[in-house]
């Protein structure tokens, strides 16, 4: 068009948007065939894509929740803990109320939950409550994935508890799957203190690193080799490997 009308982007832009939205002002049209031809066929492609890429962004915010985007926020003079794995085969009011029972004198500790799904009902009964609303963080996402290790700093937690499902008919893959979880939180874990203490021009032999604890759950015994270190009774060891199956048997 540029031989027959002198006008500018923005201007046929303007003509585009006022022709497809069927306002159709008029004041702005193509003159020459050409013009019109490529006009009908931008026409036909937005008719045609526009609805379909607007129901898949739409599609896609549903499956989306204000928990998968949520981060834990640090406060200062406060820690927290790392809750993930599989909390949907224990009674959470009872596993919280023990956690942060008074008698362990831990004073400013929160927790935060760190679940593959939105909460489900038990769980939405548990942040709506008073006691544990204010304390206990839920964040959707997966141990796996070092973004939403981000969103819950557990490289800076004090503890973290991989929880198993008790009841599964599969205990070898359930084993298998909180065992991976473990080893992805260490790696995680060991890969933002390398990187803290190479920006600060730190030499890592000689920061020191309070090792982070982990309680983790498995169900087989013959399982537990693959989390104890080579010295299981190394006092500078602090994690704690539960077997169910040990627990049941005695």
């Amino acid at each position: 068009e540029a031989h027959a009308q002198r006008l500018l982007f923005h201007e046929w832009m303007y003509m585009f948007v006022v022709t497809i939205s069927t306002v159709g002002y008029g004041d702005i049209a193509p003159d020459t065939v050409l013009g019109r031809l490529v006009v009908m066929l931008m026409i036909i492609f937005s008719i045609v894509n526009i609805p379909q890429m607007t129901n898949t962004l739409i599609e896609k915010m549903k499956y989306t929740s204000v928990y998968t985007r949520a981060r834990y926020v640090k406060k200062s003079h406060t820690s927290h803990l790392l809750i993930c794995g599989n909390l949907r085969s224990l009674s959470l009011v009872d596993f919280f109320s023990e956690l942060f029972h008074e008698d362990h004198e831990i004073d400013n500790v929160q927790a935060v939950i760190l679940a593959n799904s939105p909460p489900w009902h038990e769980m939405q009964q548990l942040l709506t409550n008073p006691s544990f609303s204010v304390i206990i963080t839920y964040l959707q996402g997966s141990a796996l994935n070092e973004d939403d290790l981000a969103r819950a700093h557990a490289e800076s937690a004090l503890a973290i508890f991989i929880l198993t499902d008790k009841f599964s008919t599969q205990p070898l893959e359930q084993d298998a799957k909180t065992i991976l979880q473990q080893f992805s939180i260490e790696r995680y874990i060991n890969h933002r203190r390398h990187f803290h203490s190479a920006e600060q021009g730190k030499d890592e032999s000689t920061t020191p690193n309070v090792p982070v604890q982990f309680c983790t759950e498995v169900i087989r015994a013959e399982n537990r080799k693959h989390l104890a270190p080579a010295d299981a009774f190394d006092d500078g060891n602090r994690n704690v490997i539960v077997c169910l199956n040990e627990i049941k048997m005695g």
